[in-house]
């Protein structure tokens, strides 16, 4: 009987430093309302905690937690159904401060990834022309022109693939300064 009194005895103050561990986590209202900022009127969030991620659809901020903006309405059924499938759970329309460990939005328009973008066009237009080039081999054409020809179009098609390309970005905790 003692052994369990004595673990409980010495659990007790972890397990209420770790309670207001918590409370001290709720952002206050002028952190609640750049979080609010920064989501915007966006369709979704990620939500990282607990060890997995959670998509929260239309989020409102709110003093307990993020809350959905308005109720769930479930997609419509398709014109043609072939089976039974089943229906995916409704996504939750609450999330408490306790469970948040970061907000993450959707971000494009990366110049990294349009560089990137850039730089992969470009290569696979330049190595799309190598046969044409080859075919050409006589010594009076110039290689250049037949080159970016294709490495061009390449690049410039590389960039609008790489804008459209979509990451999140951590927007709370707000990210330390010297961080991108």
């Amino acid at each position: 009987m003692r052994t369990p009194v004595c673990l409980l005895a010495v659990a007790l103050p972890l397990i209420v430093s770790l309670g207001t561990a918590k409370a001290m986590d709720v952002p206050d209202s002028a952190q609640r309302a750049r979080l609010q900022e920064s989501i915007g009127h966006l369709g979704s969030v990620q939500i990282l905690g607990a060890g997995r991620a959670t998509l929260l659809l239309k989020p409102v901020v709110r003093d307990d937690g993020l809350h959905m903006r308005e109720p769930y309405r479930a997609p419509r059924l398709a014109l043609v159904e072939i089976g039974d499938v089943p229906k995916p759970p409704p996504p939750p329309d609450f999330v408490p401060w306790s469970a948040i460990e970061a907000v993450q939005v959707k971000r494009s328009m990366n110049p990294g990834s349009m560089a990137r973008g850039f730089v992969i066009g470009g290569l696979l237009g330049a190595l799309v022309s190598m046969p044409f080039v080859q075919a050409l081999g006589r010594a009076d054409v110039p290689r250049a022109p037949a080159i970016s020809f294709f490495a061009v179009p390449g690049a410039a098609v590389g960039v609008v693939f790489g804008a459209g390309i979509q990451h999140w970005e951590t927007v709370y905790p707000a990210p330390a300064s010297g961080s991108p």
